[in-house]
């Protein structure tokens, strides 16, 4: 009887077990859909559409040597995509937008940052201030550049210009975060005048959408070139298990655009993903001179140390990712160098914690 139960327990257990594969790989050939996860609308009315449509043409330019992936969007009929990957990109409204007041305070802050800029005079004896000598504190004192600087910076730390949703397998774009962040990097920073040129949104999307691309192909893993090899690596230093995976899936999107703007042997149809290393350059140089201007002990420690958030400090990533990017070339390393040994020393000074609310 013990034996004759045991056997029909087990013949329980193999038939639910079954049951629950077949359903399993029902919910696999109908992904949940995102919209109806969060309650979130198309945006595809949006002023926004053209800049991001472009955006994926030129991540798909990067993505198609590879053969595997495809970014579909969700608004266009699907295409015959062969043996490629689908990945669905959708651009979704929240209903009740919550970035509508960050985005009024971005640009008063803007405003009054690029007003100050414009009539800043620095006394001779702060020219030449290196950007952790104690008389950097007060470079910018007189017209607050430090405090615009630092609400700029949380304002884009609180950004995600796209995210990935594992069950889905798709990418979500969301409208008024674009927008902010559009409206934080598109001018350069010294603009002042509205007719001066704006970097356009599609230059930067790619980036992050090839990111997003990076978390769904889980199999890549970087083999830095022996030149750089060990200057990446440190990047990794300290890092948790989530932070690597972040670095990892930057370090697939940075790899696309290095084989489409850097490699000796380009295809012609990727000479438009030359756009999206531009952005990811211009990304970078416009973080680095917000958080530079910021001269305080906490700017400056905020600048180079992360904040315990999922993801690495955000100048680390951009500046790792253009080492990988231009395969070491021009000052990639040496950018990154000082960064990390800024970093690694900033780390070691326990008695300073990092006191910021990105």
């Amino acid at each position: 009887m013990h034996q004759g139960g045991t056997a029909c327990e087990r013949a329980r257990a193999v038939s639910w077990l079954l049951i629950y594969l077949f359903a399993l790989m029902g919910c696999l050939d109908n992904p949940p859909d995102p919209r109806q996860v969060f309650g979130f609308p198309d945006a595809t009315d949006s002023d926004l559409l053209p800049e991001v449509e472009e955006a994926i043409e030129i991540a798909n330019a990067a993505l198609a040597p590879e053969e595997r992936f495809v970014l579909q969007p969700t608004w266009k009929p699907d295409k015959s995509l062969g043996s490629l990957q689908r990945v669905p990109v959708y651009l979704l409204r929240r209903p009740i937008p919550t970035t509508d007041t960050s985005i009024a305070t971005i640009e008063e802050t803007l405003g009054t940052f690029r007003s100050g800029l414009s009539k800043t005079k620095l006394p001779p004896k702060l020219e030449d201030c290196a950007e952790t000598d104690p008389c950097a504190a007060f470079v910018y004192a007189g017209v607050q550049m430090g405090r615009f600087a630092a609400t700029i910076y949380n304002s884009s730390a609180a950004v995600d210009s796209a995210s990935v949703e594992i069950d889905c397998r798709c990418v979500i774009l969301l409208e008024d975060n674009l927008r902010a962040f559009k409206l934080i990097f598109g001018p350069s920073i010294p603009s002042t005048q509205d007719e001066d040129p704006v970097t356009p949104l599609a230059w930067y999307v790619p980036w992050y959408a090839l990111h997003e691309v990076g978390h769904l192909n889980a199999s890549f893993r970087l083999s830095p070139d022996s030149a750089w090899g060990d200057l990446y690596r440190r990047t990794l230093s300290g890092l948790s298990q989530k932070q690597e995976e972040e670095m990892r899936a930057d370090a697939y999107a940075a790899w696309l655009l290095r084989r489409a703007c850097f490699a000796q042997s380009r295809h012609v149809e990727q000479n438009i993903v030359t756009q999206a290393c531009y952005g990811l350059t211009i990304q970078s140089t416009q973080l680095w001179l917000y958080e530079a201007l910021d001269k305080s002990n906490d700017g400056i420690r905020r600048q180079y140390l992360d904040d315990g958030k999922k993801h690495p400090n955000t100048l680390l990533r951009l500046l790792a990712a253009r080492l990988v990017m231009t395969d070491g070339r021009g000052k990639a390393a040496e950018l990154l160098a000082r960064f990390l040994d800024e970093r690694e020393a900033l780390a070691r000074d326990a008695a300073a914690p990092l006191n910021t609310k990105r």
